[in-house]
């Protein structure tokens, strides 16, 4: 006598074996709104013309008030009048600064802000 052996069918082996991922879920991703993008402010780049130059009123070694001509970045300064007082320069560079429209500067002499600049 022969024994018969009988295979399970593919479909009855399936569903007897759990499946071991669980099903995953769907989850749609809000979209975050467009947000405005508004372009940046450009603002000009100042210029300074060559010629563009600072008076400054110092008082030097001597002990005198001198006033120099000195151009925006650095160059060195042209002494232009020498004064007895501090006063008589300020004169001077007020009439120069009218009369050329140029920017001036006044250096302190004495004290814990030697050195420090001002307006005239």
């Amino acid at each position: 006598m022969a024994v018969k052996k009988i295979a399970p069918k593919k479909a009855e082996a399936k569903k007897a074996a759990p499946s071991k991922k669980p099903e995953a879920k769907k989850v749609e991703a809000k979209k975050a709104a467009p947000k405005k993008v508004e372009p940046k402010k450009v603002e000009p780049k100042k210029t300074v013309a060559k010629d563009a130059s600072v008076y400054h009123l110092s008082k030097n070694e001597d002990g005198k008030w001198e006033i120099k001509l000195a151009k925006i970045g650095g160059a060195a300064g042209k002494v232009i009048s020498t004064h007895s007082t501090k006063e008589e320069a300020q004169a001077r560079v007020k009439e120069l600064k009218a009369s050329t429209g140029r920017k001036a500067l006044a250096h302190k002499s004495k004290g814990a802000n030697k050195g420090k600049v001002h307006k005239v």
